[in-house]
């Protein structure tokens, strides 16, 4: 038989607007009632990803406790955490916190929201998030890009002095995509398993850049070979038919990459697994 796809029928909003959804390896968040309302459930909820005490049960759909006066504009999971980006441009973390995904915490579980407020990020106010594996990312109004958690295979794409750190704690800013050569300004970011990308705004529309793993080809180079690269630390731009399109969206998966051109055509590379 095929694949049945049917509609998810949330207990205790069945009849409530829902605004965005995000999927991490278990768990699930949903934002209902214009931004006013998160809705977590899982498997299981063992890093509080799903923003409740630490559990291995199942996690039954249900709201979480926000700030007061946050309105949603946005939600994004990793593997075992959350982010939530309020209206005003700030973000939350929750979940787990092993690799700092979750920002500069002591404890590895955070079962609560969380602000971040520390490091590059204090201040600024942002437009976008995005959770990779065990890794975050975050686009500011003004179009820098900010990145934590777990940098193996240099996935944070921040390179030079951090190229030697498996994890980064704190939200840094990846200042050398806006100095020169690049001189560009980010509109997206995306977060794979273990590589990010982010469309650049430079001479050209839309540049795309990415780093991190390239053992199946997903930063889209030649994992092989004399010439082949395994991985880059620092964002690169792509090559080949990318290298002149305009692009105008990227999403990263777990080792492989897609791309859309302004002009509608899709672009695909890393592994071809069924």
């Amino acid at each position: 038989e095929g694949i049945r796809v049917s509609r998810v029928t949330l207990t205790g909003v069945e009849e409530r607007r829902v605004e965005a959804i995000a999927a991490g390896q278990e768990h699930f968040l949903a934002v209902v009632d214009y931004g006013t309302t998160v809705v977590a459930w899982g498997a299981n909820n063992e890093f509080g990803q799903c923003g409740f005490e630490v559990t291995t049960k199942r996690i039954s759909p249900r709201a979480l406790t926000l700030p007061a006066a946050v309105e949603v504009r946005q939600v994004a999971c990793g593997r075992s955490h959350s982010l939530i980006l309020g209206s005003h441009g700030e973000v939350y973390a929750f979940g787990d916190n092993s690799s700092g995904q979750s920002a500069d915490q002591p404890s590895v579980q955070l079962s609560s929201l969380h602000l971040i407020d520390s490091g590059d990020l204090r201040g600024i106010p942002v437009r976008s998030v995005a959770c990779g594996s065990e890794h975050s990312m975050a686009l500011s109004i003004g179009g820098s890009v900010f990145s934590w958690g777990c940098n193996k295979h240099g996935r944070l794409g921040l390179g030079g002095e951090h190229e030697e750190e498996t994890a980064i704690k704190k939200p840094t800013h990846v200042n050398y995509l806006e100095e020169e050569p690049i001189r560009g300004m980010a509109r997206v970011i995306s977060a794979g398993e273990r590589h990010s990308g982010v469309v650049l705004r430079t001479k050209r529309k839309g540049v795309l850049m990415l780093a991190g793993d390239n053992r199946f080809g997903q930063l889209g180079h030649c994992p092989k070979g004399s010439e082949g690269v395994e991985g880059r630390s620092h964002f690169d731009e792509i090559a080949g038919d990318l290298a002149t399109a305009n692009v105008r969206l990227v999403a990263c998966g777990r080792s492989h990459t897609l791309a859309l051109s302004y002009d509608g055509k899709v672009f695909a590379f890393g592994s071809n697994k069924v």
